[in-house]
This record gives structure tokens, sequence and C-alpha cells, in this order.
């Protein structure tokens, strides 16, 4: 199963792009949808944040007053903070339940705007990040969801920047041109790097990415490699350029589910076609 994260500020398009892929078959996780649900009414997160922030994010029925605390959280570092901490776990259960449900065959996208600092900020095969300038967000929320200027600012503001993103990203996706050729870019992601991704991922064998795409970089970070094989557990002791030596063999399901292929009794690749590390134990 490729697992998929694909973050981004916003309005900078990522809506788009995991709907481009969804009609393309896969199964989509939206971030907001979930941090929506594990807030509702009667829930464990929803009562920490009443115990936290008070009366004043709560309305009479019960409902989590989102406008009230978006006012207060998005102004205050502290208390963004201070919610993070305190959703933050609920929504990795979450996704991590509905992860189980995907069929293995399927293709997994996680639709997250603050996936940095989050606890599944290493829990996917590779991270896309949306690129789009400020100008062209701001001008966006104002004329579309009816945003001030200074509150648009605030928005951007309150979360992590383009460098902080990029920095745990596999793929950098510029958006800043037309809807239309926004889609078009997102199919040819699909087809060209998703597709091929799925196939050396599914089969176990090697893939090559055979044409460069218009506004999209993909990064070499092996360090961003090494991460994710410690997050599931593994004891990296070397890394040195594209090579990530570890200390014991973790085992052919822990290397799948992080993205990586058996090449030989002691050693493994990975199977993102556009970037290709080595690893052995």
């Amino acid at each position: 199963m490729l697992k998929l994260a694909v973050t981004g500020g916003i309005a900078s398009g990522k809506s788009t792009l995991t709907h481009v892929f969804a009609t393309r078959g896969a199964m989509v996780i939206d971030a907001d949808q979930v941090a929506r649900d594990v807030v509702a009414p009667g829930t464990k997160a929803l009562d920490q944040i009443g115990r936290t922030f008070g009366p004043r994010v709560l309305r009479a029925d019960g409902h989590l007053d989102r406008g009230a605390l978006a006012s207060f959280v998005f102004s205050n570092s502290a208390a963004r903070q201070q919610l993070e901490s305190i959703i933050h776990p609920y929504i990795a259960r979450e996704v991590s339940a509905q992860l189980r449900t995907a069929h293995p065959s399927q293709i997994v996208v996680y639709d997250v705007p603050l996936l940095v600092g989050s606890a599944n900020q290493f829990s996917f095969m590779a991270t896309m990040t949306i690129h789009t300038p400020d100008h062209v967000r701001i001008a966006r929320m104002v004329d579309n969801r009816g945003m001030s200027l200074a509150q648009a600012k605030s928005r951007i503001n309150s979360q992590p920047g383009e460098m902080t993103r990029t920095a745990i990203s596999d793929v950098v996706v510029t958006n800043s041109t037309t809807q239309d050729e926004f889609v078009s870019l997102a199919e040819k992601l699909w087809d060209t790097w998703v597709i091929p991704y799925d196939w050396a991922l599914s089969q176990e064998r090697v893939s090559e990415l055979t044409n460069p795409i218009e506004n999209v970089i993909f990064r070499s970070d092996t360090h961003l490699q090494a991460s994710r094989l410690r997050n599931l557990g593994c004891d990296v002791v070397e890394i040195q350029g594209t090579h990530i030596k570890l200390r014991a063999n973790p085992g052919a399901d822990t290397l799948l589910d992080a993205g990586w292929i058996l090449t030989g009794s002691r050693q493994a690749t990975t199977a993102n076609p556009a970037e290709h590390y080595t690893l052995s134990w």
C-alpha cells in the first residue's frame, strides 16, 4: 500500500491536488475532517479543550465554537501549541484507524495542512508540499473565503513557513498558475510519479522516473528517510551520502511500510522512482 502525505499552507491548493488523486482512485484522508470529528460533542479531546481554554470556546449546544477558538489561538502562539498538543494525538490515532481500513492495493493520500511537528510527521512513505506564493494565497482567501486582508495574513503567519514544510518533504509542487493548469499538473504527477511508485512497491521492483515534471522538484534528503525508519523503530547507526546503515534487520514488512524494497539478503532500496536511497544492516 502506497501511503503519501500532501501538505501546504492555507489556500495553497492541497484540496485540488488530492481531489484529482481521488478521482483516479486514491483513498483520501482529510485531516481537517478528522480534526472536526475528534472534537465532536462528548469526545475526550473536546473535554480537554474546554478545561484548557474555558467556556469561551464552547457553544451553548455543547459543540466547539471554532470561530472563537481560532480567533484566540491564531493570535497566541503558546495557546496554539497547547491546542495542537491536545488534538494531534487524537488525530494521529484516528488517521491510523482509517489507514487500517484501506485495501492493500489502494493508494492512500493524507491531506494535511499542519504535518510539521505532528505525530504523523514521518508516518508516510513520501510527503508532497504545495508551494504557492503568499500573494496568491492571500488573494484566494480574500476573494473566495471572505477574509479580510489582515485575517488572511494572520492565518499565513500562524502556520509553518515554506522552508519548514519543505524540510520534511520529498516533493515540492509549485502552484502559481490557473486552476486548470494546476489540475493538469496534478494529473501528470499522478501518471508520471505516483503510479510508477505504486507499481514499484507492489511488485517490489525498482522503477525510474523517466521524464521531469515542470513545477515539481524531487528533493534528495537521506536524513529524512532515516527519520522515517526511526519512526518505525529502526536503529540507524550510520548515514553516508544516500546510504543508510541499520544495526539490525528490520524485517521485510517494516521495510515495505516505510517504502523500501529488498534488493538482497542484507540490503534494500527505496521504491520511490524519483530518488533512490540504499539501506544495509
